[in-house]
């Protein structure tokens, strides 16, 4: 390629305009191939062509190999951004629901109300990796120990390769936690910059804006206790009540002062016992009143 056929392939590379918004161009080394590859073509082409007029040979050319590759770097990324997009599948169990899902490797996961949880189907068994975005799951894992098995939440990441265990990572609440029934888990910050090696009957908490994790004393017996119907709190904040009561009774639980705000509750929430119960009992534990208007019940 002489120096005017040099100039003519620069000023028709360049009338595409600006090359940092296509992606595989944003790659200095990538965007250097696809030029040299061009240039190749070009010449491929050119050495066939025995018009005298050089700009009609270019643009043939052009037409030829330069448009299609650039129909391709600008549409391939989109259609390959769709289909990851499309893979995952979206599971969620409604206010008052538990969820049982199998998952492809035959694992098995229980959500709890009002929690979603999302994951890869198509490419599961080789890469098993479960988002709980917002909610609490059980988690019973088929063992493979080729291709470990991660919980990730905004906050923590859980990686087994063959056990049981309980994710909560509720948004609304100010901390994380994950309680092992069975084997042993390794649970990391987001950053998988500090880490803990659990147990059988050992849990461990994150709050939220906290540089590490704390280990805190629960029960086995607990571990996955709600997925029977039952759910139990200990000494939980009026924040986290107010949570449970809506998921399972899809009800906003407020608190009329700054007295019952600050109140802490333990007791256990039965899946067969109706609003009304609960509603005399959370009553009672600190001596309040409550007062209901529609979907909306204020202590005080």
């Amino acid at each position: 390629m002489n120096s005017e056929e040099q100039t003519l392939l620069d000023s028709w590379y360049d009338s595409f305009g600006d090359s940092e918004n296509i992606p595989p161009l944003k790659n200095k080394d990538k965007k250097e191939q696809i030029y040299a590859e061009l240039r190749l073509n070009l010449n491929l082409h050119l050495k066939k062509n025995t018009s005298r007029n050089l700009w009609w040979s270019y643009a043939i050319a052009a037409s030829l190999i330069i448009v299609p590759f650039v129909c391709y770097l600008l549409y391939a990324p989109q259609i390959e951004e769709t289909k990851t997009a499309i893979a995952y599948q979206k599971i969620k169990a409604g206010n008052g629901k538990l969820k049982k899902v199998i998952l492809p490797d035959r694992s098995e996961v229980w959500i709890n109300s009002g929690s979603e949880i999302r994951f890869n189907a198509q490419g599961f068994t080789k890469k098993r990796d479960i988002f709980l975005d917002n909610g609490e799951a059980f988690f019973k894992v088929t063992k493979n120990t080729e291709s470990p098995f991660r919980v990730i939440t905004p906050t923590v990441t859980t990686q087994v390769y063959g056990t049981s265990f309980n994710v909560k990572a509720y948004k609304e609440l100010s901390y994380s936690s994950v309680h092992v029934k069975t084997g042993r888990v390794k649970v990391s910050l987001a950053n998988d910059t500090i880490g803990e090696l659990l147990s059988a009957d050992q849990s461990v908490s994150y709050a939220k804006g906290a540089k590490n994790l704390v280990r805190i004393d629960t029960s086995v017996f607990t571990a996955d206790y709600w997925i029977s119907g039952t759910t139990i709190i200990n000494n939980a904040s009026f924040t986290e009540l107010a949570l449970l009561m809506y998921n399972r009774f899809s009800i906003r639980l407020l608190a009329g002062n700054s007295l019952v705000a600050a109140h802490h509750y333990s007791l256990a929430i039965h899946q067969d016992k109706p609003l009304e119960y609960y509603l005399k009992l959370i009553s009672a534990i600190h001596n309040n009143q409550y007062r209901r208007e529609n979907y909306e019940i204020t202590i005080f």
